[in-house]
């Protein structure tokens, strides 16, 4: 910077020495001044490079920041890790491609549901300024629209300049009931909405009890002649009404008359109709009523308040992919029950030998020789319709504490028992603890789901798209033969993609895949 300071003065000098030479050199000489500055960090402030939220799978909408790994001002070179991100399936590490320096991150550590495309941080190149920043308006982080307060206007001064609250129907009862004037109350809800929650701790905390409603009390009617009729019902009076006067009475102004009985004497009076009226002792005259309602209180339950669990950006894709899956796929089911004896009796003799192998390894290996025998299986659904894969990549579902996962044992039929045994182990274990790469968990050609270690007998399972089919597998259990003699079987159900899978195939392979774990020596070849 020194030096563009030192070549400025010379420029400077260079100008004032050159007053005597023409108006077209002197301006050569002002242009070069001004294109040598225009480009300079410290006149016009240092442009950053943007970094960008990343899509870091085909399925992936947005992300959350877990960690970063630099802070502002640190060099970066090509291949450096620069944060992890949890997208839709895992955490992924995201490496940067540039060199330069990080000079302002703006989403710091667990920012959620970042939007991919949303600037995240911002590098400069090596060399510059790194603390003399200017970020773009049009790469600055998103603006967070306000809620938009509703209001209401009417003819009536006294409901001018009003804000109107909407509540729900159950929110409405329960501050009608208890008397609460809902503006003592703290809303908890989206855009400061009052929820029913709010009220019913509102009225636990202060012991609230339902306010009973009385009607009030009836007027009594006056008639010259009469005794005291007392009325505990009245009809709906309206205003401008024709009035009746009567001596002894006051003007009651009536819009509906009552129904009398019949054979009374009638009294006319001037301006309405004739009214019978009935003369009634004053033994007989009704005492007026007071009608309490009794509003039905909901149950406050005196354990512990409920707490709303957030749902992860995995199970939010993973309930929209499955129900994509169930509506838009002509589903094809086909079931089999296997005999594992020998297959029990062969992994003993591994123990034996020291070698730990997993009934869920010789699955995967009998599943991987059918998909070669049956090709069909082994595919994908394309936009141009079903796509056989040239290798047979296994997926095997995992659980994970934010939801499930499917970790991909690559060219399954080209590994033997003891390398998938020992792939799956390391998949599943850095699947749990979410440090898979990303090509470990996109694509796969077949799934397989087993719920068999937690004793379930038989279930359907959901095809994860594009794939086009999964097999689910049951726990082993015993039972007895026609002769009485025991065996242990297991129950596998294929789910197929009727567009791709007909029926024949799936049995093919279903037959296939049995005929490979009722033999399990074959498998050692």
């Amino acid at each position: 910077m020194a030096a563009k300071v030192l070549n400025f003065s010379y420029f400077a000098r260079k100008l004032a020495i050159t007053s005597h030479l023409s108006i077209n050199k002197r301006c050569n000489v002002l242009h070069n001044v001004f294109k040598y500055f225009g480009t300079s960090d410290r006149l016009l402030g240092v442009t950053g490079i943007p970094i960008k939220m990343p899509a870091l799978s085909p399925t992936m909408q947005e992300g959350t920041i877990v960690k970063w790994y630099k802070k502002e001002g640190d060099a970066i070179s090509p291949g450096d890790v620069l944060c992890d991100i949890q997208t839709d399936k895992a955490v992924v590490s995201m490496e940067t491609e540039e060199e330069g320096v990080l000079a302002k991150i703006m989403m710091q550590e667990d920012s959620k549901d970042i939007k991919i495309g949303t600037l995240i941080a911002v590098m400069v190149e090596e060399g510059t300024d790194w603390t003399d920043l200017e970020i773009p308006s049009s790469e600055s982080a998103p603006q967070v629209e306000a809620p938009v307060t509703v209001t209401g206007t009417s003819n009536q001064s006294d409901f001018s300049n009003s804000s109107i609250r909407v509540f729900l129907p159950s929110v409405r009862s329960l501050l009608d009931i208890y008397s609460i004037d809902a503006s003592h109350l703290s809303p908890s809800g989206p855009n400061g909405r009052l929820l029913k929650g709010d009220v019913l701790k509102h009225i636990k905390d202060n012991n609230l009890k339902p306010v009973p409603v009385s009607m009030p009390d009836a007027p009594t009617l006056t008639v010259s002649g009469m005794d005291s009729v007392g009325l505990t019902e009245m009809p709906v009076l309206m205003p401008d009404a024709p009035t009746l006067t009567v001596s002894g009475m006051d003007s009651v102004g009536l819009t509906e008359m009552p129904v009398l009985m019949p054979d009374a004497p009638t009294l006319t009076v001037s301006g309405m109709d004739s009214v019978g009226l009935t003369e009634m002792p004053s033994s007989s005259i009704p005492k007026p009523i007071v009608q309490t309602r009794k509003p039905l209180a909901p149950a406050i339950e005196s354990d512990d308040e409920y707490s709303d669990i957030p749902v992860s950006a995995m199970r939010k894709v993973i309930a929209k992919r499955l129900t994509e899956s169930k509506s838009s796929i002509p589903y094809l089911y086909a079931s089999a029950n296997c005999q594992m004896d020998k297959l029990i009796k062969l992994r003993k003799q591994f123990k034996k030998n020291g070698v730990h192998l997993s009934v869920n390894d010789f699955i995967i290996k009998a599943a991987s020789i059918a998909l070669q025998t049956v090709p069909e299986v082994n595919s994908v659904w394309s936009n141009n319709g079903p796509r056989p894969s040239p290798t047979v990549d296994i997926s095997i579902a995992v659980a994970i504490d934010n939801g499930l996962i499917t970790p991909i044992v690559h060219g399954a039929n080209n590994l033997n028992l003891e390398e998938i045994s020992e792939r799956v182990k390391s998949l599943a274990g850095r699947a749990r603890e979410g440090k898979l790469k990303t090509d470990e968990f996109q694509g796969g050609s077949f799934c397989i789901s087993n719920l068999g270690m937690y004793g379930i007998t038989e279930f359907t399972a959901i095809i994860n798209p594009p794939q086009t089919a999964i097999m689910a597998v049951g726990t082993s259990r015993l039972t007895i033969r026609h002769d009485k003699t025991p065996q242990t079987i297991m129950t596998v159900t294929l789910s197929a993609d009727n567009r791709v899978i007909d029926e024949t195939k799936a049995f093919e392979f279903i037959e296939q895949f049995k005929l490979n774990l009722e033999s399990p020596s074959k498998m050692l070849l």
